[in-house]
């Protein structure tokens, strides 16, 4: 939940970290993120250690194309870009 709010692929080739979880600190890359009658899905890049478990945490980090107008509209930081 809470990623609904977001355009989808606003997280392709971010991260997400798990916080609670048999995962718990790993760092995952995210492949895609799909959104389709109000429910986000992420894939990843590769399938975690552990097991996903119902209730597991992670924060979702938004991703990176290396475009300008990305870096603009996304992260309003194009004075930092370094595509």
């Amino acid at each position: 939940t809470g990623l609904s709010g977001f355009d989808a692929g606003w997280f392709t080739a971010g991260t997400i970290t798990w916080t609670t979880g048999e995962n718990v600190g790993r760092i995952t890359e995210v492949l895609a993120h799909g959104l389709a009658d109000a429910i986000a899905t992420l894939t990843l890049l590769e399938a975690p250690v552990r097991a996903i478990a119902e209730g597991d945490g992670f924060v979702a980090r938004a991703g990176c194309d290396k475009r300008l107008a990305t870096c603009n509209a996304k992260f309003a930081n194009v004075a930092n870009f370094r595509g």
